[in-house]
């Protein structure tokens, strides 16, 4: 399954001013059974990566500019009763002030219906492993609802 997408959005106002913003998404059933399944995760072991690399080339000279990899690596395993358990790194390099963002996430997730709707649930840790001089350092918590609408 491939999705493009290209939003196209302004925004002026005394305060704000937005402009142009393009992304391409690619979705890929990458494993077989989650295209036997329509998409549901198989009860084992996933690895898989995202990337990403965003950088400013227009503008006004007088603004920062922007040039940025963003890599999330990440494990999880499925149990048969649908809970998850990931671990990963939401990791960014910002390539103007050469400094690394980055966080370990542990989290842990369920999948429930409530009624007829799939919701998934989670609960995780977060340690900074680095960061810049004024950017977050040490632990957190993230919680995760997800509501599930299937076609």
């Amino acid at each position: 399954m491939r999705e493009d997408t290209f939003t196209f959005r302004t925004l002026d106002t005394s305060l704000l001013r937005a402009g142009l913003a393009v992304g391409l998404v690619v979705l890929a059933a990458t494993h077989v059974a989650l295209a036997a399944e329509g998409g549901k995760p198989p009860e084992e072991d996933l690895a898989k990566k995202l990337a990403n690399h965003i950088w400013s080339f227009a503008g006004d000279d007088d603004r920062t500019d922007v040039d940025a990899t963003f890599l999330q690596p990440f494990i999880s395993y499925i149990t048969k009763t649908k809970t998850t358990f990931t671990l990963n790194t939401e990791s960014t390099y910002d390539w103007e002030a050469e400094e690394w963002s980055v966080p370990i996430n542990a989290t842990v997730s369920q999948l429930l219906k409530v009624g007829k709707l799939p919701v998934q649930v989670g609960a995780g840790v977060r340690y900074w492993v680095d960061s810049p001089d004024n950017g977050p350092e040490g632990w957190g918590a993230r919680f995760v609802v997800t509501i599930l609408l299937p076609k």
